[in-house]
């Protein structure tokens, strides 16, 4: 399962940052997002994705392609999103199916 963390700059403006280890510069992870733009930060979202948040990112949620999509007990609760990058849809789960907030309809 391949998950990242889909994060927007905060205010729609350019936003850099950077997440991994402090002592180690040469193994951070540098990010940019360019206005109005977005970033896939590596990992769920425990991961780099908390520390981006403290740099002026917004998370908005686990992401990745259909295929991807988190399926492990325990991890995935009701009220869960998800980008689904190969739907190009913020999508939902509701506990039994992955739906669309905007229409209801299951994905």
């Amino acid at each position: 399962m391949t998950i990242t963390s889909r994060m927007l700059p905060l205010n729609g403006a350019t936003q850099n940052g950077w997440a991994g280890p402090n002592d180690n510069v040469a193994s951070r992870r540098y990010y940019t997002a360019t206005a109005g733009g977005f970033i896939d930060a590596t990992g769920d979202p425990s991961v780099d994705a908390s520390t981006l948040t403290s740099q002026g990112f917004v998370l908005v949620g686990a992401s990745g392609p259909t295929s991807s999509r988190p399926t492990l007990a325990g991890y995935l609760k009701p009220g869960f999103v998800y980008v689904d990058t190969t739907l190009s849809l913020v999508i939902v789960w509701d506990g039994a199916a992955w739906r669309n907030p905007v229409t209801g309809a299951s994905v």
